[in-house]
């Protein structure tokens, strides 16, 4: 299948505009944006967006292109660096797909700080053709990756912010990979996903991946025209400056969409001391055991592991005490262990993925699901979860991304 839609988007691309036009009339010429917004352009960039409506359409025919996603693009291809702060599932993935559909024979590059992101990703891009390579801890010393990274097998690189530096005291195989000019040469565009890690880095708060404080010295390795793509869900305005100036950003192109959907509701309830009290989640036990059955499925998210490992400690000893008030404090039954989980990268890929897939379901036996941010990057739950967000005024900006 990726190899005939690989030949198939060669062959939309390499059509004349009158062909475009012709199979565009053919098709639906509502795959295309509204003519205020095609009269707006030059005629170079009307022929460029009609080419990438065309093979969306054509390679995943449920999608049309957003206006704002066709604009970027064309800032993308332009070698204009970008900004943009979009919530979860309104497209951002797009502007790593269009460059590399519309630009053939180059290469991309996603940093990316989840492992999970980065397959995930390398599954979405498969269904364009894409050959999405995935460079991080597990694969680093893989010769044979790497030969076909070199040797332009690949389209698209990602890749964990460690692989990009020295790490573990050894400069990496990518890192010398880049010293390479027929390799820097293809180099089309750099992602910086997850970019509010990076806007942390740039304010001197990096408790998350500290490798992001070295991203501007990847920056200095690779020639100054390769544009930087800065996607996230939540950049508030504040980090704009400091971030554009760490990653030596040239006038970059920010694009902002509203975070709020209509099936969203905030509610806010004050904390008990602090954000490390776990009597705050008592909220989350109900009066009696009958009541268990009924519990709505819901997200807690946390930015500490250890903090997450001790709420599920107390969430399943209060579950516990319900089932059987009788129980010591260290009896815990097997209903209340599977009724909380826990989630976060520390764990087994095959653990997160059968807890994830439970928890998915509406009468799966994990009602309680507490997680770090690794959580919002996996397919939308379709349990229609409640979130909770323990924040002070500083951790409070992450909460419109999960």
């Amino acid at each position: 299948m990726c190899e005939a839609q690989r030949t198939l988007r060669h062959l939309l691309l390499g059509l004349p505009d009158t062909g475009i036009d012709n199979v565009i009339s053919q098709l639906d010429s509502n795959i295309l944006p509204s003519d205020v917004f095609l009269n707006g352009l030059s005629l170079e960039h009307i022929s460029t967006v009609k080419r990438a409506c065309l093979v969306i359409s054509t390679l995943a025919r449920h999608i049309i292109l957003k206006e704002w996603q066709l604009a970027a693009t064309l800032d993308i291809l332009a070698g204009r660096d970008t900004i943009l702060n979009a919530s979860t599932g309104a497209g951002k993935t797009m502007l790593i797909i269009l460059p590399m559909l519309l630009r053939p024979g180059s290469i991309s590059i996603t940093v990316s700080p989840l492992k999970r992101l980065m397959s995930s990703q390398a599954v979405e891009l498969g269904r364009y053709g894409l050959r999405a390579a995935i460079v991080n801890e597990d694969t680093s010393h893989d010769q044979e990756l790497f030969n076909a990274i070199l040797n332009g097998y690949y389209d698209h690189v990602h890749i964990s912010p460690e692989q990009l530096q020295r790490h573990q005291g050894h400069f990496t195989r990518f890192y010398h990979l880049l010293d390479k000019p027929a390799f820097r040469q293809r180099i089309q565009v750099i992602n910086i996903d997850e970019g509010h890690e990076a806007g942390r880095a740039a304010l001197g708060l990096d408790d998350f991946r500290s490798s992001y404080a070295r991203l501007c010295t990847f920056r200095l390795k690779l020639p100054r025209n390769i544009p930087f793509v800065v996607l996230s869900a939540t950049l508030p305005h504040h980090i704009i400056s400091p971030l554009s100036k760490f990653l030596l950003l040239n006038d970059p192109k920010e694009t902002r969409l509203c975070l709020n959907r209509s099936n969203i509701y905030y509610a806010v309830k004050p904390l008990i001391t602090g954000t490390k009290e776990f009597r705050n989640l008592s909220l989350l036990v109900p009066d009696s055991a009958t009541q268990l059955n009924s519990l709505r499925k819901t997200i807690i998210f946390f930015d500490d592991k250890r903090e997450l490992d001790g709420a599920c400690r107390f969430l399943r000893k209060e579950y516990a005490r319900l089932m059987d008030p009788t129980s010591g404090k260290h009896q815990i039954p097997p209903a209340a262990r599977t009724l909380v989980m826990g989630y976060h990268s520390d764990m087994s890929s095959t653990y997160l993925r059968s807890t994830y897939e439970d928890f998915n379901v509406p009468d799966g036996s994990c009602k309680i699901l507490c997680a770090t941010a690794c959580a919002a990057t996996v397919s939308p739950v379709r349990a229609s979860p409640v979130f909770l967000h323990k924040a002070d005024g500083v951790s409070g900006s992450r909460f419109p991304m999960r």
